[in-house]
C-alpha cells in the first residue's frame, strides 16, 4: 500500500512540474470544440451539442463560449475517468471474488480478497464523487 501511495504522490507532482511546460504555448486559442454537451452543468444556457464548434468569446445563450468549453472539456475527463475507475472496480471485484474462492479456508487468503474487494467499493465513492465535480466546480465559481 505504502508504494501504491509513494507511486501517486511522485506522479502528481511530475504532473505539477510538467502541466505548465505544456501548457506555455503561446498561441492563445479563439474556438473550442465541445466535445461534450455543457448544458446539462450550466442549466439548459445554449452552448451547443457535442461536436459543435464555439468562439471563445461569443455569448451563448447566458454563458460565454470559454464556459461553455471548460466545462465540455470537464464533463469529457469525467467521464474517461468514470469509465476507467469502473472498469478497474469489476477487475478488482472479480480478482478479490477468485481470491476468496482459492483461499481453501485459509485467514489469509480471505483477507486479501476482501481486501481487494473494499478497494473496489472505495473505488465506485471515488468514480461517484468523480461524476459530481462539474457541479461541485460549477457552484465554487459562481455559476
Amino acid at each position: 500500500m505504502k508504494k501504491i501511495l509513494t507511486s501517486l504522490v511522485l506522479a502528481s507532482l511530475l504532473m505539477g512540474i510538467a502541466l505548465p511546460i505544456l501548457a506555455a504555448d503561446t498561441s492563445i486559442p479563439t474556438t473550442c470544440i465541445m466535445r461534450r454537451d455543457a448544458d446539462t452543468v450550466l442549466g439548459g444556457t445554449g452552448c451547443g451539442d457535442a461536436g459543435a464548434t464555439l468562439n471563445i468569446d461569443q455569448q451563448y445563450g447566458d454563458q460565454t463560449g470559454a464556459m461553455c468549453c471548460m466545462f465540455g472539456t470537464l464533463l469529457y475527463v469525467v467521464d474517461l475517468v468514470f469509465i476507467i475507475v469502473m472498469i478497474l472496480v469489476v477487475i478488482f471485484i472479480l480478482l478479490g471474488a477468485f481470491t476468496i474462492m482459492t483461499a481453501s479456508g485459509s485467514d489469509e487468503g480471505l483477507k486479501k480478497g476482501r481486501t481487494y474487494i473494499v478497494f473496489a467499493l472505495v473505488g465506485v465513492a471515488v468514480a461517484l464523487m468523480a461524476k459530481a465535480l462539474p457541479y461541485i466546480v460549477r457552484s465554487v465559481i459562481g455559476y
